[in-house]
This record gives structure tokens, C-alpha cells and sequence, in this order.
């Protein structure tokens, strides 16, 4: 059971997923960093993706996550291009497939982008204090 305080009330929320779950808000740091940190050690164990249910509080569902590991791309930032490591985040909303791109070096988390953008919706800025720009896609 979830307890979600919004508001005045809070609202319980039973999930029944033997999956595990992750909590899942885009706009939140720490929520996307335990999300690339579980899927990569999956990935890394040998796992060809990450399966889990993403727990979204704001609106009450869980949803089916998969993450798989996609071509690395090019960032351009604070005056340098760097080589990142991308994972293909896909969650079942309605029926569809919606897709983000967590985007990392290793272990280190650095950002994540929505479908079709070049800059990030969530990155490091202690790493990034301008943030940073995709300038090559995968091949």
C-alpha cells in the first residue's frame, strides 16, 4: 500500500506487482537517479532490459517500465563534447508506448531527456551548470 498527500487528503493506493516498483516522477532528481541506477545494474548482471512498475504519486497509477540499453550519443557542454551511455526508458500509458532517454557516463547519472529533445528535462547541474545539448543521435 502507497499513501500519496496531496492537498488535504491523502489518497492509499494498493499495487499488485510482482515486479517490484520504482516511484516515477520526470521532474524529480532522485526518483530518475534510482531508476538509471537499478535498470544499469540489471543491465550490467547480464539482463537484456530492466522490468518494473513505475509508481506515479501525483496521479495515483502504476504503470509497466521497461528500460534497455540504447547507442551511446554526443553532448556538447561547457565548451567540450563528451560520449554518454543512453537508456531507453518505455512506459505503458493508455495503451502506448512513451519513451525518455536516461542518459549517464557508468554509474554516473547525468540526465534524462524526453522524446524529441535535444536539452534535458532533469541533469546534473553541479556537472552541468548550463545544463548540456545532444549533438549527435544514435547511429
Amino acid at each position: 500500500m502507497i499513501t500519496v498527500v496531496s492537498g488535504k487528503a491523502p489518497v492509499s493506493t494498493g499495487f499488485g506487482s510482482s515486479r517490484g516498483f520504482v516511484l516515477f516522477d520526470n521532474n524529480l532528481f532522485g526518483q530518475t537517479l534510482v531508476l538509471y541506477r537499478r535498470a544499469l545494474a540489471a543491465l550490467k548482471a547480464g539482463s537484456s532490459s530492466f522490468q518494473s512498475t513505475a509508481l506515479i504519486p501525483q496521479v495515483g497509477q502504476e504503470l509497466p517500465v521497461s528500460v534497455e540499453r540504447g547507442e551511446p550519443v554526443k553532448i556538447s557542454a561547457n565548451g567540450k563534447v563528451l560520449q554518454v551511455d543512453r537508456l531507453i526508458v518505455t512506459l505503458e500509458i493508455q495503451g502506448k508506448a512513451q519513451q525518455l532517454e536516461l542518459l549517464g557516463q557508468g554509474e554516473r547519472f547525468i540526465g534524462l531527456l524526453s522524446p524529441g529533445q535535444s536539452t534535458p528535462a532533469v541533469f546534473r547541474s553541479d556537472l552541468f551548470p548550463q545544463g548540456f545539448t545532444v549533438v549527435s543521435p544514435p547511429s
